[in-house]
Parts: C-alpha cells; sequence; structure tokens
C-alpha cells in the first residue's frame, strides 16, 4: 500500500470523519462540517493527509465509491464514549499565530484569511464571511441540554469527555460523579437551566455567576453589579438593562457552542448558534451568546488603518508562501507539532515583556525540559538543526501575526457591554476582555488572545 493510500485508509478510519462521510451526500457540505471538525479540535487528522477542502472532496468521492459493505463497516457512527474522547469540542481551538505548525501551510492560509475578513468587518465592509465571538472568562465550563437517545435534561462538567462520559440528570447523579466545587456549583446549573426550556441540541458556555456571587460595588461614582468568574472581574452598571437582568438572575451564563446530532455518537458541533430560537427567556438564568456586537459604531477602523494592515498581510503571506515546505513537515510529524506547541506554551508561561522564541531555544526546550521519549528527545533537535534558517523565520513569522493579531484585538476592545478589572491589592484595576475569536463560513474557528496577558494568568486558574 502506497503511502498516499495508508493515510487515506487511516483517515477514513477516523470514527468522526466517516460517520461524516456516511450522513453527507454533497461533497462540499461534507467538507464544510470536516473543516469545521478539524479547526475545533473534534477530527484528529494525525497523518494530515486531507488538510483542505480539495483533498476532503477527493476522499468524500472515493469513498463513496467503495463497496456499500465496506463503507458501512467503517462509517458506523462511534459510541459517544468514543466520540466525546476524540472530540474535546473546542479547548483546542487554534491561535491565529499557531495555526501554521498545527495544521500546515492550509491553516496558515486559512489564519490570514480570517484575519482578512476581520479587517473587512471592522472596516464596515458588508462582504465580510466571519462572525467575531467575545472570550468571556467564565468557569467551570458547563454542558446543558437535551440527549437525543432519551430525550432527557441533562448538565455536565469537562467530565462529558472523559472515557465513561459523566451526564447528570439529577441532583443524586451530581453527587455521584462529582466532588468539590462542581459538586457545590452543578445543582443550581441543573436546577435553573431547566426553566430555559431547551428542546433540542446540546450547548456549551462558560458560567459568569452564581447564586450569592453578584456584588454591588461603585465604580468613578457610578453603582455597578460586580462578579468574578475566573481571572477577570465583570462590572455593569446596576441601572443597565443588562444589570438589572442580572440582578434579577440567580445564575449568569455565555453559551458559545452548540452541538446536534441523532444520537450522541453523531453529534457536530456548531459555534455559529442562534440561541433566541431555542431557549425560553427566563428571571433566573441571565444568558447570552458570545457575538461581538458594535452597538457604538466606535471598532471600525480608518482607511489608512485598513492600507495598513492589508500591507502588512500580504507581506506575511509573502514570507510564508516561502515556508511552506517547513510548516508541512512540522505539522505533519506529531512529534515535532507537540514540541513547537509546548516549547510557546513554555515560553509564554515564563515571560517578561516579551516573547522571545528561536530554533536554539526550542532545540534547548526538547534536550533539557521537555517530558518526552529519548527516541524524540534526539529526533526533533535533529529535524530543527536541519532546518534551523527555516525554524527561525518560522518563529519571525509568528512574531508578525501575533503583532497583526493584536491590532485586531485593540480595535475590537474598545467596544465592550461589560467593564473588565483585574483585582490588584483589594482595588479594581481596568484591563481587556479575553480575547475573541473569529469564525468564518466553514465554521473554521481562530483564537485571539493577547499571550502574555491571559494565556499566562490562566495557565494558573481552572476551576474545572
Amino acid at each position: 500500500m502506497t503511502d498516499q493510500k495508508l493515510i487515506e485508509q487511516r483517515l477514513i478510519d477516523e470514527g468522526v470523519l466517516s460517520d461524516l462521510i456516511s450522513r453527507h451526500t454533497d461533497p462540499f457540505a461534507f467538507a464544510k462540517d470536516a473543516m469545521a471538525a478539524i479547526s475545533n479540535g473534534s477530527l484528529k487528522l494525525k497523518d494530515r493527509g486531507a488538510a483542505n477542502v480539495r483533498e476532503l472532496v477527493a476522499i468524500f468521492y472515493k469513498h463513496k465509491k467503495s463497496s456499500k459493505k465496506t463503507l458501512k463497516e467503517s462509517a458506523k457512527a462511534p459510541s459517544f464514549k468514543k466520540y466525546i474522547s476524540e472530540a474535546k469540542a473546542n479547548r483546542h481551538m487554534t491561535h491565529a499565530e499557531d495555526a501554521m505548525y498545527i495544521n500546515g501551510h492550509s491553516g496558515f492560509l486559512n489564519s490570514l484569511c480570517i484575519m482578512d475578513n476581520i479587517v473587512r468587518t471592522l472596516s464596515g465592509s458588508s462582504n465580510s464571511k466571519v462572525n467575531i465571538t467575545t472570550k468571556f472568562d467564565g468557569s467551570p465550563v458547563v454542558f446543558m441540554g437535551i440527549n437525543p437517545e432519551n430525550g432527557k435534561f441533562f448538565v455536565a462538567s469537562k467530565k462529558i469527555f472523559n472515557k465513561e462520559p459523566k451526564l447528570n440528570y439529577t441532583n443524586a447523579d451530581i453527587d455521584k460523579n462529582h466532588t468539590g466545587y462542581l459538586q457545590q456549583v452543578l445543582p443550581d446549573v441543573l436546577k435553573y437551566g431547566k426553566k430555559l426550556g431547551i428542546r433540542s441540541g446540546i450547548f456549551q458556555g462558560d458560567m459568569m455567576f452564581l447564586p450569592g456571587e453578584v456584588k454591588t460595588k461603585k465604580i468613578d461614582g457610578e453603582s455597578n453589579l460586580i462578579f468574578k468568574p475566573n481571572t477577570i472581574v465583570y462590572a455593569v452598571p446596576e441601572d443597565s438593562d443588562m444589570g438589572k437582568q442580572i440582578k434579577a438572575a440567580k445564575i449568569g451564563i455565555v453559551f458559545h457552542t452548540e452541538y446536534t446530532g441523532a444520537s450522541m455518537g453523531s453529534l457536530s458541533s456548531n459555534l455559529k448558534i442562534d440561541l433566541d430560537s431555542k431557549m425560553k427567556k427566563t428571571k433566573d438564568v441571565f444568558w447570552m451568546d458570545a457575538y461581538f456586537r458594535d452597538v457604538s459604531g466606535t471598532a471600525t477602523f480608518t482607511a489608512k488603518e485598513v492600507a495598513g494592515l492589508r500591507s502588512d498581510l500580504k507581506e506575511i503571506r509573502k514570507i510564508g508562501m516561502s515556508l511552506k515546505g517547513i510548516m508541512n513537515t512540522v505539522s505533519k510529524r506529531g512529534d515535532a507539532e507537540a514540541a513547537m506547541s509546548q516549547y510557546i506554551n513554555y515560553v509564554v508561561r515564563n515571560a517578561g515583556d516579551e516573547i522571545h522564541l528561536s530554533a536554539d531555544g526550542l532545540i534547548d526546550y526538547v534536550e533539557n525540559t521537555m517530558k518526552t521519549s529519548n527516541v524524540r528527545r534526539i529526533a526533533v533537535p535533529e529535524l530543527v538543526r536541519d532546518n534551523i534558517r527555516d525554524v527561525d523565520n518560522l518563529f519571525k513569522l509568528h512574531r508578525k501575526i501575533a503583532a497583526v493579531k493584536l491590532v485586531l484585538m485593540r480595535k475590537l476592545e474598545s467596544v465592550k457591554s461589560m467593564g473588565h478589572f483585574l483585582e490588584k491589592g483589594g482595588d479594581l484595576v481596568v484591563t481587556k476582555p479575553e480575547g475573541f475569536v473569529g469564525i468564518d463560513v466553514a465554521g473554521n474557528a481562530l483564537k485571539l488572545v493577547d499571550r502574555l496577558e491571559f494565556s499566562k494568568a490562566n495557565f494558573c486558574n481552572n476551576k474545572n
């Protein structure tokens, strides 16, 4: 069997991909869902043999022509245990500057495309093909909705991803499946979540506040409702419409992802959701989606700013074309991709005012710090040394992409539906939103986060 055939066979053996093929008759609709699954992490293509629409469509046609018996066997919907262990939802949503390591050159191009569309959106272009959502610093992550297999409402934590998924239909289930903080939190989520009247779908969101957690505090002479779900303290004027809703509510949650399917084994995720058609309004639950809304019109780039950003993106694209080979090499080698990702996170954790990345730093990290096998400890530095100039240029490109990302973020940050603060010595110090997510028409998602400020902080903050 040739390398390409081996890759294709491994791809079709992936439960999520084979299930997608079996459920589609339109190859482009299939490719759209498959690319969305790749982007949010629910589809793991270890060999990276199908990273763009053209390759996915080719595989679709090839395997639709396979024998019915083979297709039936390969396309069996995986059990919920298998699906959910592979899914990881959008916990692995890609940073704009990391897409080239994770999904190779096609990931790099997709990243540029989404950023270009964000520029179009913020220039007032009606032709933009991207949605923007705000990342809220909520905690814990919760899931709620209807199990399509039994029609029952349930709530869950990240233990929905366990090998033995933990779904909670009753308080007794919560006591059995959880301890500590989650055992205290989930009964309220179950009690009040039922009042949303969800009839279908499973929704993932971040808890913003629970009973008794909303306090009143004057900020610049104005009475605000404040709550701190994780690192950021959120503040909303008490007499605003949002403030009145929050004051009356028992719990608050921001939803960002919906899962649908005929069975738990065939669920697919969707980041573009319409909550108004899926949930009832109830005074006991303050809920909102995460879509970015510029009601003030202040988050708009000038013509000069747009020209500058497009010039930067053009330069980045040109440099990226010259590094296509090393991008694809890193993404196709699991050991190299893992080393690159862990090295970047390591540098972020230990960074001062700037993030300094280099080929020599990567080699030193793998040889002396990274927890890995002796084989990888030799193989990855060898690959880097053989391509040291290209790897250094990748890191230079990484900095250029991150710089454009920060320009986009600063403009988006100019609009806030809530005040954002950090607690320092008992005082509230103004800060920025955690970040944003760009979602294209195919459902591909790109994370825009200031890694020095929030990624670094969140390594040490986790209630889940």
